[in-house]
């Protein structure tokens, strides 16, 4: 599925890679991923990292590849 999204970042800060840039994301930042782009992002900081995720066409579960660093 061909899905954009938009990812908000509401509290606390990260490393996101959209495709092949990286770059620092912090609260109030937000962050366009055309479809089809790899992403990911990962909690830089010391707090939790909340993130409010907008989709269109709707998220689905069959189109998603979680990954937990630890």
């Amino acid at each position: 599925m061909k899905t954009e999204e938009i990812y908000h970042i509401a509290e606390g800060r990260g490393l996101m890679t959209v495709g092949e840039e990286v770059f620092a994301v912090k609260a109030g930042d937000s962050v366009y991923i055309p479809p089809e782009t790899p992403h990911r992002i990962k909690n830089t900081g010391n707090t939790v990292l909340r993130i409010l995720c907008c989709c269109a066409p709707p998220y689905s579960h069959e189109n998603t590849l979680l990954a937990i660093d630890e």
